[in-house]
């Protein structure tokens, strides 16, 4: 009888996590599916339809942006979800084993595992950063231009004028 409470006490939070994640999977994949067979037939899928996969409601100046424009915000948005995941991770990871250390002198180990999954959703950001579009006007750092950072400005030619080599 006791090893039933307790088995109902401590699953009881494990399913409910459970299911909410498989209602949440559930239905993405079937907003994906009426997405492609919107697409099969040739269909152009709505603002709306595609501020629903987002998350977002559509009724926002966003939803008039071209579709290629909402995407890229889609992806810059989970980028920094990723951050902000990552980020909150690592620091209770990271005060659950510092707390551990300091009362028991080991380290907690679901601090640890939730430090490691932290930092790994930090560096999954870095390299998604790394992949996203720079927005008009700033040029990217890399070895072509190892001067410009994320603030510098690239001279654009005026209308009509090319740009001599």
């Amino acid at each position: 009888m006791v090893v039933a409470v307790v088995a109902v006490i401590f699953l009881s939070p494990v399913l409910m996590i459970a299911l909410v994640l498989w209602y949440r999977m559930r239905k993405s994949r079937m907003l994906n599916e009426t997405m492609l067979k919107l697409a099969e037939k040739g269909i152009v899928p709505t603002p709306e339809a595609i501020g629903a996969l987002g998350g977002k409601p559509a009724a926002t100046a966003a939803a008039m942006a071209p579709y290629y424009e909402q995407a890229r915000q889609m992806r810059r948005r989970a980028a920094w979800s990723d951050l902000r995941k990552g980020v909150l991770m690592a620091g209770f990871g990271f005060a659950l084993s510092l707390h551990s250390l300091i009362t028991s002198r080991s380290p907690n180990v679901v601090g640890l595992v939730l430090l490691c999954v932290g930092l790994g959703f930090v560096v999954l950001w870095w390299f998604e950063q790394r992949h996203l579009p720079a927005p008009d006007g700033i040029a990217p750092a890399g070895p072509g231009n190892p001067a410009a950072g994320p603030g510098a400005q690239v001279a654009k030619p005026a209308p009509g004028n090319a740009p001599t080599v």
